[in-house]
């Protein structure tokens, strides 16, 4: 080859150069996650998995990157042959084989770790990185190639529209790889966030959960997590980006010392001015988060109080007032966070613009720069605006997944502090028949309002076989009552036991099948095994008399959509289906009409106690009092009352 031009080899110079480098770069990259993972299999966090898969996998890598290697080697002996008189040159085509050699054994070594010492969540990061990097480089490669193109004849003949079509398919099956494997991570991270934050909210105790604010969760469940999986694309497009940049500024570097300066300080110029914009912008969006929350709260409300807000238009129109005012909040707390960006924005646009104005004038006569070297330069300057302009711009989503990150970990830590210090393995009860007997059990109810309400000491025994009628009038701490016994509530002080065993209010719930007054219905039978189970259904649902309302099929309701009435008479199949030991119902006749009700206490609790169940029922309905076993009267939080019948 004749390369008598000395642009000619100071530009194969410059390139091999660059080569080291970027090589040198992987290489330190390749050596400090090398060192992790062994560190981690020496601290055994990784595990050893031997299997004929692995060997395979292993086998294919090898003859892979053996293939890879003798393509190199041989392409470095006849480059050396071709540039066998210019001793420069040749030395540094050294460097970069050797290099090359290196990287390619060390990610040899980091794969075969890997792929035999496995980690939970383990990803092929290095080989993700090292995607990233392909992709940006041969994004930057193309643009070089048509830089090069535009300065010389023939390009056909050449070679550089064919470096240009390599430089492309390169570009995007690394794209390709990088954008499928973070689609893969994001997800899953998305994915194990919510399982994690519903596995904790589940653990809550009850009392406490009827505290929390529900519109916390709402929005960490829906927006937030949401907000994350944004990131992906973001991530993805970012990185490319970013090494797109990192490169266009080593060729900047190679054709001018002083222009790689001037650029890199534009660049700092404009993410400083962008994080200085993002700190009062964050602050900003942590609020417009807490008002969502409330936001999420009047949503909430207006579904579950919709036919209260028809009947009365005075509060509809007040609530509808709140509920506009938040939007409002949120749309002023918005706007300034967008305004703020909208600012920096111009600002840089400003001074991106501005330089290249400055270099395509200026340069000239401070350099002395010749007219190819300034069209390469203010060329590339102008593409890597638009690398630049995507990274500031990603700056405001950046700020969000940032804020919603925080607001997950943040709600995860506040409820894991509700939690239990213990998890108890609780199964359930596979005792028939029990004696329920409070020991001393008192609880203190404190309200929102600073107001408190105790209930016991009680001093009680329930026993299967038997109903029991508890009475009162409002505020007489029944329903409190009936959350204590259930084991809802956790008692202050004394104990309950189940056939003469003390039990936590874990172990306790095992034994209960209850409707509470303001009882949910799900729209499926979660928790029962129905196989066999068909004729049993079909039956009771005639019993309760909703046969034509509602159909079971794979454990699933046909509707939901009945009256109050219906709806319990539902939940109380499901307590039949359920099939506990004790059974607890809360103003369960309320609701019914005056025959089914009478029904309910001469036939479907009398079955119950039947069938050796502990019936216990809170109710005002005095003249069916006569067809309980033992009738309770509360009064103030305690049992002032007690008769057998």
């Amino acid at each position: 080859m004749n390369f008598s031009s000395e642009q000619s080899l100071a530009d194969i110079g410059r390139a091999l150069t660059g080569a080291s480098f970027v090589i040198g770069v992987f290489i330190c990259i390749n050596l400090f996650i090398l060192y992790r993972v062994i560190v981690q299999a020496l601290r055994k966090e990784r595990s050893l998995v031997v299997s004929a898969k692995n060997r395979l996998l292993l086998g294919v890598a090898v003859v892979i990157y053996g293939a890879l290697i003798y393509v190199l080697h041989e392409s470095y002996k006849w480059l050396k042959s071709e540039f066998v008189d210019l001793q420069a040159v040749s030395t540094q085509m050294s460097i970069v084989y050797w290099l090359s050699i290196g990287l390619i054994g060390l990610y040899i070594l980091y794969y075969t770790l890997t792929l035999f010492y496995k980690k939970e969540g383990q990803e092929q990061f290095l080989l993700m990185i090292i995607s990233g990097a392909v992709s940006g480089l041969s994004n930057t490669f193309v643009i070089y190639i048509i830089n090069q193109s535009l300065n010389t004849k023939d390009n056909f003949t050449n070679g550089l529209f064919y470096a240009f079509l390599i430089g492309l398919v390169v570009h995007i099956i690394a794209e390709r790889y990088i954008r499928t494997r973070i689609a893969v991570i994001t997800n899953r991270v998305v994915y194990e966030k919510r399982v994690k934050l519903i596995d904790k909210t589940l653990q809550i105790p009850f009392e406490r959960m009827e505290r929390f604010e529900k519109g916390k969760i709402s929005a960490c469940l829906n927006n937030d997590t949401e907000k994350i999986s944004e990131g992906m694309h973001l991530a993805v497009t970012g990185a490319t980006n970013l090494i797109t940049l990192f490169f266009c500024l080593i060729y900047l570097g190679m054709l001018s010392f002083w222009g790689l300066v001037l650029s890199l300080g534009v660049v700092v110029v404009t993410i400083l001015i962008n994080l200085f914009v993002a700190g009062e912008a964050t602050r900003l969006y942590e609020e417009t988060r807490d008002i969502q929350n409330k936001f999420f709260g009047f949503i909430n409300d207006m579904l579950a109080g919709f036919k209260e807000l028809k009947l009365n238009r005075a509060r509809k129109l007040a609530f509808q007032q709140n509920f506009e005012e938040a939007c409002s909040d949120y749309r002023k707390k918005g706007t300034k966070v967008d305004l703020k960006f909208a600012n920096a924005f111009i600002m840089e646009d400003m001074i991106l613009l501005s330089v290249v104005g400055f270099v395509a004038f200026l340069f000239p006569l401070i350099f002395k720069m010749q007219g190819e070297l300034l069209y390469n330069y203010v060329f590339i300057f102008l593409y890597m605006i638009g690398p630049v302009t995507y990274l500031l711009h990603s700056f405001p989503q950046i700020m969000q997944i940032q804020v919603s990150w925080k607001r997950i970990n943040s709600l995860m830590e506040e409820v894991a502090e509700l939690e239990k210090e213990d998890r108890i393995s609780v199964e359930p009860s596979p005792e028939k028949k029990v004696i329920l007997t409070l020991k001393g059990v008192q609880f203190q109810y404190k309200g929102t309002s600073g107001e408190d309400f105790s209930v016991g000491p009680i001093d009680y025994e329930f026993k299967a076989g038997e109903i029991t009628f508890i009475t009162g009038g409002n505020g007489s701490g029944k329903s409190t009552f009936a959350k204590l016994v259930t084991g809802l509530y956790p008692a202050d002080r004394g104990e309950t036991l189940i056939n003469g065993v003390s039990k936590t209010p874990e172990q306790i719930q095992e034994y209960y099948s209850a409707i509470f007054s303001d009882f949910y219905l799900f729209d499926r039978l979660y928790g029962i095994d129905i196989d066999g189970r068909e004729q049993e259904i079909q039956s009771l649902l005639g019993l309760l008399r909703i046969q034509d309302k509602v159909t079971i099929k794979d454990g699933e309701f046909s509707t939901t959509k009945l009256s109050t009435g219906q709806k319990k008479r539902l939940a109380l199949l499901v307590s039949y289906l359920e099939d506990r030991p004790i059974c607890l119902f809360d103003e369960w006749a309320a609701d019914q009409d005056p025959e089914y009700r009478k029904f309910f206490y001469y036939n479907l609790l009398p079955m119950l106690r039947d069938e050796g169940k502990c019936v216990i029922a809170i109710t005002h309905d005095d003249q069916y009092f006569h067809k309980a076993d033992h009738l309770i009267k509360m009064e103030q939080g305690q049992f002032v009352e007690n008769k057998d019948i």
